[in-house]
């Protein structure tokens, strides 16, 4: 529904339960009166459309999405959590700090737990609807569309909804009342033009100019609400080192980290103000204050869960999207959002070896979704938002050696055939295709069976079969010499499958999924032979040791878990990462695991 003139209008997509047609058909018409563009599926969709393609598509064009919660929504089984599904897969893709999607309550209502990251808005306040056009404001003026002014619109110093509240990201609204004084040291500080990063029960957030004299530390392990975790100097924020596990550089005046409060204590205690050792109990911190006051440095253990990685690769822009191990064990591939393949050494640490980015792109970066090595360490295959894969050389660099192009839609997974000659590729246009790896050209195979975006594709250890993963909640097995329909489809997840993989012997297959576990199937029958329960939010990549002992799975909570395979028992978690975990990978000798973040790090783990 376009104007008549070829002014750009901000287009919002409404989510909704059908059992909130009346309100939300309200918003829609209050919304056109602002020279907004929105879409309602009963007023948009034309009657003989296919009305999931369509409401998938709008999804993808729109610039926000608005998701309408009531009570009864939020309980709802039905096509609205599939639709959710879609913009939580599209919001995945925006960039980073970008307002997309506002969770709008219709009522008093709880947040679905895989909303909650986002800020949201109370409609039915009597400030709700301004709350909710300062947001659309914000968003049209990032992508150059002029609004009518609103009236009355709330300042600008409040939280804006739909932005990400981020577990190292959220503001406090006041100064706690009272501070304990629980520190590492006796020494205080009365600098009130300083910034603070303060442990919570949940998120870190910052405060700041409260004229309070506070600790400088808190006891590792034992912070309480209200408990100053770092004192910063705005106007000496660190700069981004490649390869150092530090925080990236900002603005002065705004000192933001995406790294866990383990690795930004341990760091800012080790790099900044003291030194941080490891002894036999685990690491421990001795803090010394920068001033003229004394100081005594008292040790303090922190728990091996909450474990430094080996290393911390810092040189995307952007979330990690996924990681992959080279055969070889020397090397380690990351993607991510910022457009670029990155390939580090895994043994030394340090900065990226090689980027890669497509020369011929020009303006925003296009999304690299996966990555994965060839057999013989040499070439690693790319996938993107683009709908192209790319081969490059990881031995001498340059551009991509050899495209793909096929797909009609972004490819979101990348796969590369046991004996090197194949490659199979998984798509957002519901597909998986197989490649010529060495002459490229079109795709020799292309198979047909899932209703959704493919966002894992597999190959098993012999080569004759292809797992894939989808959003339509399905495992499914492909013959990968004949092609032909799936022979095998694996229905129990409730939710979209993100990751799968093969066991070393080919007899089972693990699956990760936004039902916030991890299936092992038997590779020939339909049934679940274990389910992995322990995440406390959606799992995204899973990965196979290299002997079969062992599955390692990324989840939304910010974790990586190692379980065991044979009983699905939890053998470790890692928490070292400040953001969803998107990608892991085993190295070939089974002895360290790598994982890639939303918090646009990756981590080398040593597996104890």
């Amino acid at each position: 529904m376009m104007d008549g003139n070829n002014e750009r209008r901000l287009r919002v997509f409404l989510c909704h339960s059908s059992g909130d047609k009346a309100a939300v058909r309200d918003l829609y018409k209050r919304l056109q009166t602002e020279g907004i563009q929105p879409w309602l599926d009963q007023e948009d969709l034309i009657p003989g459309q296919d009305w999931q393609y369509e409401i998938r598509n709008a999804v993808r064009d729109c610039d926000i999405v608005l998701v309408c919660l009531s009570k009864s929504s939020i309980t709802k089984v039905g096509f609205v959590q599939q639709e959710i599904g879609y913009v939580l897969e599209e919001a995945d893709r925006q960039p980073e700090g970008s307002i997309f999607l506002i969770p709008l309550k219709l009522e008093e209502c709880d947040i679905p737990k895989r909303l909650s990251r986002w800020h949201w808005v109370k409609y039915f306040e009597e400030n709700g609807y301004q709350h909710l056009m300062r947001a659309l404001q914000h968003r049209a003026q990032t992508l150059g569309i002029t609004l009518k002014p609103v009236s009355s619109i709330p300042s600008l110093s409040t939280e804006l909804p739909g932005a990400a509240v981020s577990s190292l990201e959220v503001e406090s609204k006041k100064p706690p009342a009272s501070i304990p004084s629980k520190s590492l040291t006796d020494t205080t500080s009365h600098d009130t033009k300083a910034q603070y990063l303060w442990g919570t029960d949940g998120p870190i957030g910052e405060t700041k100019n409260y004229n309070q004299t506070v600790p400088f530390l808190p006891v590792a392990g034992s912070q309480s609400k209200g408990d100053p975790l770092v004192k910063v100097d705005p106007g000496n924020a660190p700069e981004r080192s490649p390869g150092i596990a530090f925080v990236p550089s900002v603005p002065p005046g705004l000192w933001r980290t995406r790294l866990s409060r383990r690795t930004l204590l341990g760091l800012l205690v080790g790099v900044g103000t003291g030194v941080a050792v490891v002894g036999g109990g685990g690491w421990f911190a001795f803090v010394r204050e920068s001033s003229s006051s004394q100081t005594t440095p008292i040790p303090r253990p922190i728990s091996r869960f909450l474990s430094i990685p080996l290393f911390t690769y810092i040189g995307h822009s952007a979330s990690v999207t996924s990681v992959a191990w080279s055969p070889d064990g020397s090397r380690i591939a990351s993607a991510s959002r910022d457009g670029t393949v990155q390939i580090w050494d895994a043994t030394h640490g340090g900065g990226p070896l090689f980027t890669y980015t497509d020369s011929s792109r020009t303006g925003t970066a296009v999304p690299v979704w996966s990555v994965a090595w060839s057999p013989d360490s040499k070439h690693v295959v790319s996938g993107g938002a683009d709908r192209i894969a790319r081969v490059w050389d990881t031995v001498h660099g340059g551009n991509a050696l050899v495209t793909y192009q096929g797909h009609a839609d972004e490819v979101t997974a990348v796969a590369w055939s046991p004996d090197g000659v194949r490659i199979a590729s998984g798509s957002a246009d519901k597909t998986v295709q197989v490649w010529d790896a060495v002459h490229g050209g079109s795709a020799q195979v292309t198979y047909h069976g899932h209703f959704a975006s493919v966002p894992a594709v597999a190959w098993s250890p012999g080569g004759a079969h292809i797992a894939s993963g989808s959003r339509d909640r399905t495992v499914q097995v492909w013959d990968a010499i004949r092609g032909g329909r799936a022979q095998v489809t694996y229905h129990d997840h409730t939710a979209a499958v993100n990751g799968v993989v093969w066991s070393p012997d080919g007899s089972r297959i693990a699956s990760a999924s936004d039902d916030n576990t991890v299936r092992v199937w038997d590779a020939t029958k339909r049934n679940t032979l274990i389910i992995y329960k322990g995440h406390a939010d959606h799992v995204n990549p899973v990965a196979w040791s290299p002997n079969g002992t062992q599955i390692a799975s990324g989840s939304w909570d910010h974790t990586v878990r190692v379980w065991d395979a044979t009983n699905g028992n939890t053998l470790i978690i890692y928490k070292g990462h400040a953001q969803h975990v998107n990608g892991v990978a085993w190295s070939p000798d089974g002895t360290h695991i790598a994982s890639g973040s939303v918090d646009t790090t990756v981590q080398v783990w040593k597996v104890v």
